[in-house]
């Protein structure tokens, strides 16, 4: 399910209006002109084997390296997750 959010009143009031000339509630109007606009196959799945390739980068020697600890300062993963989620969400 797929909610789309109209902040510009003029075209919420056009889309209503042309929807009721249709005969139709605004969700089906508006799913009809989604539909006629963009085409099923606009996004063909690629074939991973085919479009794929293997990344092969040389890093430098250092220990620099060595020393990174990604994600260190986290004591609590649940709590962190929980977090991340709701600002990933605003």
């Amino acid at each position: 399910m797929l909610q789309i959010q109209i902040e510009d009143v003029q075209l919420e009031k056009r889309i209503e209006a042309q929807a009721r000339q249709a005969g139709q509630t605004t969700q089906e109007f508006v799913r009809e002109v989604l539909a006629a606009t963009v085409p099923v196959d606009a996004f063909p799945r690629l074939n991973p084997l085919e479009y794929g390739r293997v990344l092969n980068v040389e890093l430098p020697e250092t220990d620099e390296l060595d020393r990174v600890r990604p994600f260190a300062e986290v004591t609590d993963s649940v709590n962190f997750v929980k977090e991340l989620r709701k600002k990933a969400w605003r």
